[in-house]
């Protein structure tokens, strides 16, 4: 049965009572408005009195849309109007979205997408350090200007203030160390790279047009035979813990972190004693000799410790990722890097591939043949190590004085 609809006093406006619902000191109406377009008779409902709806308010809808067939122009429904009015509304809401994008800072890039979708996916003592560097060097500068606003000069100013010596001059904190720029430089361009990748703007990476500076920090640091026995001596002290077995055969085949890391039981030979080093960092896999020293620590793990198929694995028997945070304790301890300022001659793991190549090149080996073990995928980083055999530089120029 339909429901019972009264005339209002406006034209076109009629209205239905509520069954129990009072607004005030009467049931509560409900209206509708009635119309003519294309010679069809439109109901449509307009809504309730106790919502703020009222029957002037209601005739006047009717009125707009009498007009509005009558000129040809506007909305010609109380649906159309809706649509109309969400339409507007998304627009605006777009407009305003687009605008706040392309308002968005450098540091709420930082703190909406960088740090919680790129950063945190890296290892907690890189999450630490550049975490540290944009606290201390990259928000201060940039952090509050807008993303888009960021041009490549406003970059090379922070590297000049970062690395320009007249800080010094100002008071203020000496000059960082080239490879600390340089890292903060590569923070700056990960970030607006991964503002790129979430489509937040379409500028090209200002970082990517600002060079780096350019200046020797390989390590020329390496150990003397005293200081590597006497590193194996204080780790051997350790229990439970595989830093001195990981330190011998970095220090006797030179391997780097990663590709100890890596090294599974599969890869280890004990009757040709060679070690297979696979996918390493030059793309060329290789093999590493043992030394006597490296053949019995490995027997020894094997036969007492092998509960993984790495050969190194942290307490829980799972690969590791990162060199413990003992080994600089270590180095403290004993004092290797005391009164160093010159980050290069300071010790840390690498250290010990540096003195591995050192070693060989003071034994009067061969360049080619150090860069085959070193697994360098270009010679230029082997010369480095050429300086230390003078040997063969004396036997050189005594071919010169023979004649």
């Amino acid at each position: 049965m339909g429901e019972k609809y009264f005339p209002s006093k406006y034209t076109g406006v009629r209205y239905r009572e509520h069954a129990s619902r009072r607004n005030g000191i009467r049931k509560d109406r409900y209206f509708m408005i009635r119309y003519k377009f294309d010679g069809k008779t439109k109901n449509e409902g307009f809504g309730w009195e106790s919502q703020g709806y009222t029957e002037l308010k209601a005739f006047e809808a009717v009125c707009a849309i009498k007009q509005n067939i009558k000129n040809g122009t506007g909305y010609k429904s109380l649906k159309e109007k809706y649509e109309l009015a969400n339409q507007e509304r998304k627009a605006k809401e777009a407009e305003e979205a687009a605008e706040k994008e392309r308002n968005i800072t450098f540091s709420e890039l930082w703190d909406n997408i960088y740090e919680p979708i790129y950063l945190s996916k890296k290892i907690q003592k890189t999450q630490v350090n550049e975490k540290s560097l944009y606290k201390k060097y990259i928000f201060p500068k940039i952090g509050a200007l807008k993303i888009y606003e960021i041009t490549p000069a406003d970059i090379e100013r922070l590297k000049d203030y970062l690395f320009s010596p007249a800080l010094r001059a100002n008071g203020e904190e000496k000059c960082l160390a080239p490879a600390t720029v340089n890292h903060i430089l590569d923070v700056i361009r990960q970030v607006f790279n991964s503002g790129i990748n979430a489509g937040k703007f379409l500028n090209t990476n200002p970082a990517s047009k600002v060079k780096r500076i350019k200046k020797d920090n390989r390590r020329i640091r390496f150990l003397s035979k005293e200081e590597i026995q006497e590193l194996l001596d204080t780790l051997a002290l350790m229990t439970n813990s595989p830093l001195h077995d990981i330190c011998l055969l970095s220090l006797d085949t030179g391997l780097r972190a990663n590709e100890i890391f890596s090294l599974e039981w599969m890869d280890v030979n004990f009757e040709t004693k060679t070690l297979s080093i696979r996918d390493p960092k030059g793309i060329i896999n290789r093999y590493a000799n043992m030394t006597n020293k490296v053949y019995e620590m490995l027997i020894q793990r094997k036969n007492t410790v092998a509960v993984s198929s790495y050969v190194f694995t942290n307490t829980k028997g799972e690969k590791i990722k990162e060199i413990s945070n003992q080994f600089d304790r270590v180095v403290a301890k004993l004092g290797f890097n005391d009164n160093i300022t010159d980050t290069r001659n300071k010790v840390v793991f690498h250290t010990l591939r540096h003195t591995f190549a050192s070693r060989l090149a003071m034994g009067g080996v061969d360049v080619y043949t150090i860069k085959e073990l070193m697994g360098h995928s270009d010679i230029k980083m082997t010369m480095r190590y050429m300086h230390l055999a003078p040997k063969k530089f004396q036997e050189a120029i005594s071919v010169i004085e023979a004649d």
